[in-house]
This record gives C-alpha cells, structure tokens and sequence, in this order.
C-alpha cells in the first residue's frame, strides 16, 4: 500500500477483517510477512526490510477453577444446587457437559449448559440437586470420579476444550472400636479425655 509522507513516517491500520483475511478462511492462525521500501521523488527505490508477525484467532480454553469450592461433592452438596465458575475470553459463550465415569466409560450426564462470560471474562453455570443426584445413576460404588468438559466461542472462533475433574463421595466415615474414658492427670477419675 502507498504512502506519500512529508516526513518521513508512515502506518498502517489493520481491522479485524484484514485480520481474518491474512489468517484465511477456515484457519486460526498463520505468519503474517511483509516488507517495506522506500521511493524517493526521482523515482529511485530503496531496498527492503522485510519482517513478519503472527496472528492467531484462536480462543484460549476456557479456565474451571472451582466446584463445591474443593472438587469433592459429598452427601451434604448432592442435595444442594452447586456452581462450576471459570474465567475465559470477555463476551464469549462457554458450553459446558458433565461426565461421569461409569464402568470405566464416560457418560454424559443431562444435556449442556451455558453460560455467557461477563465484562471481566467471569462466568458460572449452576447444577441442581436433582442434576447432581443423577451422577449416582449406574454407580455401583459409594464414591467415584466426573469430569467437566468446556469450550468458548465467540465471533465464528471456537476454544479447544478444557477440562477439570472432580469426586463424588456418599460413603460415610464410621468409628471403630470403643471409645475409653482415660484418667490423664493421676487424680483417679476416668474423666480427663477419651480415647478410641
């Protein structure tokens, strides 16, 4: 593209259809080369420095950072809704499915969620308790894992997807043995503490 400058400075403005043009149709991304000569009044022509910058259109996976606040959904949780909250791109949309393994087959557990990132890339989506008891369907065991798996999208450009595992555990802890009163200070009564 020419310039005619006084002096000496020039630029160039790139919108985002030139970069979708430079990266192409059906790409993400690419090396982008260009090159820069001068000509002077007398028609005589510099030579050219040549340079070259990279363009990716491609959204970063989204970010889960959190269920239940420690990954682990005990029997308590399971009868209370739950939130999954991440980060990602401002603006975009997040899909997200939960898994739960199941004779060591990933089952998709009810239909996906979505949620739309706000001003600051925050987002959540929110699992019912009813949703969350139907990862127990076709377990034969207490306690077990899951998954969740999410993508971003945004302008016609989808994410790779990300995911974060997380346990289920309905097994209750139980106390065995006896609990003993013990005499901790020589005074001859059993009632200075217990011991199992």
């Amino acid at each position: 593209m020419p310039y005619n400058t006084t002096d000496g400075s020039f630029d160039q403005i790139l919108t985002p259809n030139d970069f979708k043009t430079l990266v192409g149709t059906g790409h993400t991304e690419a090396v982008v080369y260009y090159e820069v000569y001068q000509t002077d009044l007398a028609g005589n022509v510099s030579g050219k420095a040549v340079d070259s910058f990279n363009v990716s259109l491609a959204i970063s996976p989204p970010v889960l950072q959190s269920f239940t606040g420690d990954n682990i959904v005990n029997l308590t949780e399971l009868t209370q809704s739950q939130k999954l909250i991440g980060l990602t791109v401002p603006g975009s949309t997040v899909l997200v499915q939960c898994y739960a393994w199941v004779n060591a087959v990933a089952v998709a557990i009810g239909s996906p969620k979505v949620a739309i990132a706000d001003a600051k890339g925050e987002w959540f989506v929110t699992y019912t308790s009813a949703e969350l008891n139907a990862l127990t369907a076709n377990q034969s065991q207490d306690n077990f894992s899951a998954y969740f798996e999410a993508v971003s999208s945004k302008s016609g450009q989808q994410s790779q997807p990300s995911h974060m595992d997380f346990q289920v555990v309905r097994s209750v802890p139980s106390l065995k043995g006896t609990l003993v009163k013990f005499d901790a200070n020589g005074d001859g009564a059993n009632n200075d503490g217990l011991e199992l």
